[in-house]
């Protein structure tokens, strides 16, 4: 007697929106929180609707892999694409661009670690809600600068005197 297996096509892996498996990154997410609410959650949420639209009509990667290493796509609106590439590392982690996060949370993580010190700075808030909300600058260019006021507000900073050394 032969018998048939039936075998079911296997459905794609997906987490759900909070994955526990994944670890919480609170520096992070406390980046990501200080963020939206510099352009408030309402924006944020307009925002998001448009880059998820984005994400998924892009075109499907030339060869399978896990990640597409050679051929990074954003979209014009690249400070709301690194907020959205933020919050998917955090909640969905099988979704997130591994290589643009690669970049982009490293840089992150250590500003969301000195967020307590640069909110102290003068113009820093006032210069990351300029880059978030103005299409015209570059919030790679932001994130350096925050990056590099923290690290002087850590380490302190005299301004220089002309004609002293």
């Amino acid at each position: 007697m032969v018998f048939k297996i039936k075998k079911k096509a296997p459905k794609p892996l997906r987490l759900q929106a909070k994955d526990t498996t994944w670890p919480d990154n609170p520096d992070v997410r406390r980046w990501l929180n200080w963020a939206i609410s510099l352009i408030g959650e309402k924006s944020w949420l307009g925002r998001k609707a448009k880059l998820k639209s984005f994400a998924s009509s892009r075109p499907p990667a030339s060869h399978p892999a896990p990640a597409d290493f050679n051929f990074p796509v954003t979209p014009d609106e690249r400070a709301g694409w690194y907020l959205y590439q933020c919050e998917l590392y955090l909640d969905s982690p099988f979704d997130f661009d591994m290589p643009q996060c690669s970049r982009i949370i490293p840089v992150v993580q250590r500003l969301g670690s000195h967020l307590d010190r640069i909110v102290l700075i003068p113009g820093a808030t006032e210069r990351m809600q300029r880059s978030l909300i103005s299409s015209g600058i570059d919030i790679d260019s932001t994130l350096f600068e925050l990056t590099i006021a923290s690290a002087y507000s850590t380490r302190g900073f005299t301004q220089e005197t002309q004609g002293q050394a």
